[in-house]
């Protein structure tokens, strides 16, 4: 279940279109569970710290980026932690 989660993360990170109301039950019953926090949450901010490490590199070397181009990319990963952190974690950091 944890890969399925994890390819709709990358999907929508794509701009692929993902289910967000199935998202959200799947991860309101690993919340549910008690395994939200514990096995994915730790995990998803690991990979997506490692992705946006490897990302604004990337774009430090681009030198056609745009002021434009960073608030749109801003706005859609806002978009996707909205969808990926369950209501029920500690921080308020990704409202």
């Amino acid at each position: 279940m944890f890969d399925c989660i994890y390819v709709c993360w990358y999907l929508s990170r794509g701009h692929e279109t993902v289910d967000r109301g199935l998202l959200k039950s799947l991860l309101g019953m690993l919340a549910d569970l008690q395994m939200y926090h514990n096995i994915f949450e730790l995990h998803f901010l690991q990979d997506t710290e490692t992705l946006y490490h490897t990302e604004s590199l990337e774009m430090l070397r681009d030198t056609e980026l745009t002021v434009c181009k960073a608030q749109l990319t801003w706005h859609d990963e806002h978009e996707i932690l909205l969808i990926f952190f369950h209501h029920s974690s500690p921080d308020t950091w990704y409202t």
